[in-house]
């Protein structure tokens, strides 16, 4: 037998706000209907796993009836205003399409992944940093796949499972299911909606952890209830 894991991605969280860690009005919209979604379905979960962000646990708060979150910080989110610091001076040195004024850089969502893919870049291969870095990429890696083992060792096999995180834990768990390499991992980043259900299949083995990927990127749930709506809300979101 294996756990089931569903890693659901948080709601949107409020983009250009002071407090990027809470989520927009939307993003409480779509986490009502996950919870919906699963009591819909039947889905009976035996736990709930989120990491330390709060974007992460208020999304998980929509799940009905479910049990109170088990708090685990490998799924947080990477530090990106950390990444951002550290990196940003190179990407723009080397870009200088790049705004100049790092305020201009979080004006608007496509300033931002522009930016954000540029730091990125230096990130991944490790690049001499130009101020401490918190957290390296293969660190990161290891720190999620972690999170996967800590499921397991947690729960029994058979067990349901949600993990509410963010965008990178989930590519970089599917990126342990495929194999997939570090740049098609976090290319995988740009591509998961809010609130998106992605199905793993966990085994603990000698050698760590075994996951398969079930399903990825669900959003057919936001689909239908935008296609119901009167008035649609605009549900599917990436940032």
């Amino acid at each position: 037998m294996a756990i089931k894991l569903f890693l659901v991605r948080h709601g949107q969280a409020s983009f250009g706000s002071s407090n990027y860690d809470k989520l927009s009005a939307l993003g409480h919209t779509q986490a009502q209907h996950l919870g919906e979604h699963f009591a819909a379905i039947g889905r009976h979960l035996d736990g709930v796993v989120t990491g330390r962000m709060q974007r992460q646990i208020d999304t998980a708060a929509g799940l009905i009836d479910a049990p109170a979150p088990v708090i685990l910080p490998q799924f947080d989110e990477f530090d990106a205003e950390a990444l951002f610091q550290t990196y940003l001076p190179l990407a723009m040195r080397d870009d200088p399409s790049l705004p100049r004024n790092p305020r201009d850089i979080f004006a608007d969502r496509k300033s931002f992944q522009h930016a954000f893919e540029a730091v990125i870049a230096h990130w991944i291969p490790a690049t001499d940093a130009v101020a401490p870095l918190t957290e390296t990429w293969t660190q990161f890696c290891a720190r999620v796949t972690d999170g996967l083992a800590q499921v397991t060792e947690q729960f029994d096999d058979g067990a349901s499972v949600a993990v509410v995180t963010s965008g990178g834990p989930i590519s970089v768990c599917v990126r342990h299911a495929l194999g997939l390499t570090d740049t098609a991992t976090f290319h995988l980043n740009w591509r998961i909606y809010n609130a998106s259900i992605t199905e793993l299949r966990l085994r603990r083995k000698d050698e760590g952890v075994q996951a398969a990927l079930l399903g990825f990127n669900d959003v057919s749930y936001l689909r239908q209830a935008d296609a119901a709506a009167d008035e649609p809300a605009g549900l599917l979101t990436h940032r």
